[in-house]
């Protein structure tokens, strides 16, 4: 079963506990993927970056199936083939 959130070991460098993966919100910023409007909003430089990182972050694989990890890498590895579509680097 792929759950659909992960529990965050904390911020800055958060880290899901149950399955290990890094925070890809934490990271977009990092890459300047994201930064922040004259209000203080969250501004994507793409929306296909948000989309994204909304999945990874989304899918937490600490009781998933080997089913269904590969397909969560087969969904992964097209959104990535997208995002360098567009020149993004991932």
């Amino acid at each position: 079963m792929i759950r659909d959130r992960h529990r965050w070991s904390g911020w800055p460098g958060a880290v899901c506990v149950d399955c290990g993966v890094e925070d890809a919100a934490e990271n977009a910023l990092g890459l300047n993927w994201i930064g922040f409007g004259a209000d203080d909003t969250i501004v994507w430089k793409d929306p296909l970056l948000r989309e994204y990182v909304e999945y990874l972050n989304t899918h937490c694989l600490a009781e998933a199936t080997a089913g269904e990890i590969d397909q969560f890498k087969k969904d992964v590895k097209e959104r990535e083939g997208k995002l360098r579509e567009r020149g993004m680097k991932v």
